[in-house]
């Protein structure tokens, strides 16, 4: 979902390919699930690795959010900010009612 489109119910990937790691994050989780795959622990398994799908924007939907229903301000967190200027302050009385 990364443009805000869902894949449809029951859809199938056209290709699967190889998991890019761009990150090093994402890099961290590919090496940990081929340690897992491997069985030994010691990271050295097979040259497969964690597999994408891709699909056609035929098989996918836009994604629509659920709506946002009985939420205050004063439920959400206080709001740190750095006063900058007319509409800073603007902003603030919105949100807070001062």
């Amino acid at each position: 979902m990364r443009q805000g489109y869902k894949i449809k119910e029951g859809a199938q990937p056209m290709k699967t390919i190889k998991q890019r790691a761009v990150t090093i994050n994402k890099r961290r989780v590919v090496e940990m699930a081929l340690a897992n795959q491997s069985g030994d622990g010691n990271g050295e398994g097979s040259d497969d690795g964690p597999t994408q799908g891709l699909y056609a924007k035929g098989q996918t939907e836009l994604y629509i959010p659920p709506p946002v229903v009985n939420v205050s301000l004063s439920s959400l967190p206080p709001i740190n900010f750095i006063y900058t200027g007319y509409r800073s302050l603007w902003l603030y009385r919105t949100l807070t009612g001062f």
